[in-house]
Parts: structure tokens; C-alpha cells; sequence
């Protein structure tokens, strides 16, 4: 079994750009059905956290593989501001 909470901190890349998107922060999950539905990603430091700043939600479905050391994702760098 996968436990989300083994996805914080790991980081997001690009499948496209391999550019580093930011490191997951949380999950979203459905409570009808239990299923994740997206994950927030969080760019910067701990400054930007503090001030709810540079947070990208990502919906599960743009999820293209998840590995051992980071998470990646079909969106583009470009995509995100």
C-alpha cells in the first residue's frame, strides 16, 4: 500500500522540460470515494509557505509517474505561474 504521506517533500518535475515545478506540499483526496484527486505543489522557501505564495495545484490526472525520489508531472513549466 502507498501512503501520500511518503509524497511530502519529494520533488515535481516536468516530463517536458525537466524543470524542477516545486516539492509537494500536500494532497487533495476525495472523501466520497477515498481517492486522491490533486497535489499542491509548493515553489521557494519556507517564506513562501508562511505566506500561502507560490502554491500550484495539480490534478491527479496530469500525474504521469511517481518514483521513488520525485513525481512527475505532463504539465509545462510555461503552464504554471
Amino acid at each position: 500500500m502507498f501512503r501520500g504521506a511518503r509524497l511530502k517533500n519529494r520533488p515535481v518535475i516536468s516530463a517536458q522540460t525537466a524543470q524542477k515545478l516545486g516539492i509537494v506540499y500536500d494532497i487533495e483526496i476525495n472523501e466520497a470515494d477515498g481517492t486522491v484527486t490533486s497535489i499542491i505543489v509548493v515553489r521557494g522557501g519556507m517564506l513562501s509557505r508562511i505566506l500561502g505564495m507560490g502554491e500550484i495545484i495539480i490534478p491527479w490526472k496530469n500525474i504521469a509517474a511517481v518514483g521513488d525520489r520525485y513525481v512527475l508531472t505532463d504539465i509545462y513549466s510555461t503552464d504554471v505561474k
